[in-house]
């Protein structure tokens, strides 16, 4: 009985096999592209580069151009490619005179047959941000339909000090060629910080495609931006309704065991999803809190050497490194729970990872940079 199982399971799996290269050869891609999402924070003065793999399936020429920026370089616009050869692209941004704000638009990849569009945003924000807007989209509003309502929750945290602030506050929502759909402004007043649910109603012949949610944080001292992406549809699809694809091709029978095999493996890829996802978080977290503490070390370094240029230099180069480490680790944190076969794995070494505490994590990165520090005698 068992072996029976196992044969008919095997048979299932081969025959959702063939389907799948069925529409893969429908399909009939020209080209793939390693990214679909460049989205970047960076502070006035600096400079950004991304490397984008262009993997070609057939023997062709390529057009690549950024639309909606005029301050991005390609290192190369126009080539051709064999069949199963790959270009490397570079898209580099300099922010040296870039006014603080948000701007949006999209990287091109054409054949002239067809074509690929990757959204980019890029956060410009002034080098000391004292008022940090965060956005909370719920899985509700990531897709819209036209006429609805988009709510997006958004808060503003102080790290500066406990004071109250009068801060302008822009809300905004543009499509990919940096069209404004929307926008609206308000001053309100922070202390620690504030939250605010804010509610947009799309209008009936608003046109379907991807949008960015846009918040502007500004006064005096600092200009914060945050940003979040959204759909506009037609309808939202069910699973369910995905599911009737198959109804016109195979039996009931193997429906059925199609459906139970597909609902197991989206669960498991989603289950994995959301650990890498929380993962990610866990990092962005242990990046803000390390660097934000390492400045304050520097600080009080700086202030001991009476604002010496050499300890200044050393101690920025010193943190570079430290936070270098912290990223390797990092990286092999996701490569290891990228590696897990199970969920229950995943969830257990993340469990693992999570038990050491941000504080705790900071605390070793500021114990071995003042270790190092004294040893080199820069204080």
């Amino acid at each position: 009985m068992k072996k029976r199982y196992i044969l008919g399971l095997i048979g299932v799996v081969l025959f959702i096999l063939l389907i799948v290269l069925s529409l893969c050869l429908v399909c009939n891609e020209e080209f793939e592209v390693d990214i679909f999402l460049l989205k970047s924070v960076v502070k006035q003065g600096e400079e950004i580069s991304q490397d984008i793999t262009i993997e070609s399936f057939t023997d062709t020429s390529y057009s690549v151009d950024v639309v909606g920026f005029d301050f991005f370089a390609l290192s190369e616009s126009e080539f051709s490619l064999s069949k199963g050869e790959e270009r490397v692209v570079e898209l580099s941004f300099n922010a040296v005179d870039v006014e603080a704000g948000v701007y949006v638009g999209y990287l091109s990849v054409s054949t002239g047959v067809t074509s690929e569009m990757v959204p980019i945003v890029i956060e410009v924000q002034t080098q000391n941000v004292y008022f940090v807007p965060n956005l909370d989209v719920s899985h509700n509003y990531k897709e819209v339909v036209p006429g609805n309502d988009f709510v997006s929750s958004v808060r503003i945290v102080n790290v500066k000090d406990t004071k109250d602030h009068t801060l302008d506050v822009t809300y905004q929502i543009q499509n990919l060629d940096s069209e404004v759909l929307f926008t609206e402004s308000e001053s309100i007043v922070v202390g620690t910080d504030i939250s605010i649910t804010k509610s947009f109603n799309l209008p009936s012949d608003v046109n379907l495609g991807d949008y960015v949610f846009i918040v502007l944080v500004e006064n005096e001292e600092s200009f914060g931006t945050a940003s979040d992406f959204f759909s506009v549809v037609d309808k939202k699809v069910s699973y369910s309704e995905n599911n009737m694809v198959y109804t016109g091709i195979i039996s009931v029978a193997i429906l059925l065991f199609l459906v139970v095999i597909l609902i197991l493996f989206l669960r498991t890829v989603g289950e994995r999803n959301r650990l890498l996802a929380e993962l990610s978080r866990q990092h962005s977290l242990e990046y803000k809190f390390s660097l934000k503490d390492l400045e304050k070390e520097e600080k009080v370094a700086l202030k001991k050497a009476r604002g010496s240029k050499k300890v200044k230099k050393d101690y920025e180069l010193m943190i570079k490194k430290e936070l270098q480490k912290l990223k390797r680790r990092q990286f092999k944190q996701t490569k290891a729970l990228k590696g897990l076969k199970s969920v229950k794995e995943m969830e257990k070494k993340l469990d693992f990872w999570q038990s050491k505490t941000q504080k705790e994590v900071r605390s070793e990165l500021e114990k071995e940079l003042k270790a190092k520090f004294r040893k080199n005698k820069l204080f």
